[in-house]
């Protein structure tokens, strides 16, 4: 639900009722995980997604008949703000064919109505505040009694019964520092963001290191990278998620630079550059005090083995290493691997 907290909030202050479907019980084998959410508007637009496209369509029909009680032609009684219906899908149900969920897996998803009955609960609108601004926040999504909406599911006793309330929470955001105001950068900060991080761009180049450049970047800041990072842990504002990468090419400022991240509590540190160039910068850091231990947690040359040589390419491949080391994975072909498709999240990226 809280991954559409901005889209939320703007229809919201328009005064424009929505419905928010979320995730509340996974099991087995499912596209998406309890938290995920898709937003239905008066109008029926969608945004977000609650399966991957498998019982999209069914959500979206349970979710425009609940707006229609207070949009329809003849509406009548609204639903109960925040009253919550659940719809079971699963391999073993009779709809599983029909909706599509032929995955294996059993999901619940909540449909929440909000705006219906008048302003939201102003506790409410703060979490999609703070989780719109990338921060931490946690809503209840209530399942009520009948009055208020059927509970029906496959699967009732994995589904919350009436009066629960399931929570749904959001962690800030993981933290991506770009170190070097390149043409890759610019590249990398755009999917970094894209891929849910906090981006913030660090360049002591005034000239490179400009809003302008970096559209998708929360955070410009014209400084010596080394000295902005050893800053950022000194505050307590580098963790085990948040991601360095290091993208200069130039020994001024990626040796520093690197020795502060990789001394530093971010849980990622990569640094581009050919296999010579990592090498000497290797010797480089050795010889400023790092230790082999210390140099080992360092991915270089950073990027997986896609071939591609653009800016967006290169940005692919830096990407899809993050993203492998975010969940612990290897970065193969899936058709090479085995078992499950998606796995639990490793402490040190948490």
């Amino acid at each position: 639900m809280l991954e559409l907290a901005a889209p939320v909030l703007e229809r919201l202050r328009r005064g424009e009722p929505v419905v928010v479907a979320t995730v509340v019980g996974v099991h087995g084998s499912a596209p998406r995980p309890v938290g995920a959410a898709m937003l239905v508007d008066a109008s029926g637009a969608v945004v977000g997604s609650v399966s991957g496209g498998c019982v999209e369509a069914a959500v979206h029909q349970a979710a425009c008949e609940m707006l229609a009680t207070v949009t329809g032609p003849g509406a009548g009684r609204a639903p109960e703000q925040g009253a919550g219906q659940v719809c079971g899908f699963g391999y073993d149900d009779e709809l599983a064919w029909t909706v599509g969920l032929s995955c294996g897996g059993q999901v619940d998803v909540a449909l929440t109505p909000l705006g219906v009955t008048g302003p939201v609960d102003p506790g409410v609108v703060r979490a999609f505040e703070l989780a719109a601004a990338g921060e931490a926040a946690a809503v209840d999504v209530v399942v009520r009694g009948p009055g208020a909406g059927t509970v029906r599911s496959a699967h009732a006793t994995d589904v919350p019964t009436p009066g629960d309330a399931v929570r749904v929470a959001v962690e800030a955001a993981p933290r991506c520092v770009v170190v070097g105001a390149a043409d890759v950068a610019g590249a990398v900060s755009e999917l970094a963001a894209f891929a849910g991080f906090r981006v913030t761009v660090v360049d002591a180049r005034a000239t490179f290191a400009t809003p302008a450049r970096f559209p998708a970047a929360s955070e410009i800041v014209v400084r010596w990278p080394h000295d902005h990072l050893r800053a950022e842990q000194d505050a307590g504002r580098l963790d085990a998620r948040t991601v360095v990468v290091v993208l200069t090419h130039d020994a001024r400022f990626d040796v520093p630079a690197i020795e502060a991240a990789l001394r530093s509590d971010a849980g990622f540190v990569g640094a581009l550059g050919a296999r010579a160039t990592c090498a000497r910068r290797r010797d480089a850091l050795l010889r400023a005090g790092l230790t082999a231990a210390e140099l080992d947690r360092l991915h270089a040359p950073l990027g997986l083995d896609l071939g591609g040589r653009s800016p967006q390419e290169t940005a692919v491949s830096v990407l899809a290493e993050v993203v492998a080391w975010q969940h612990g994975r290897s970065g193969e072909p899936l058709r090479e691997t085995s078992g499950a498709l998606h796995g639990a999240v490793p402490e040190a990226a948490r």
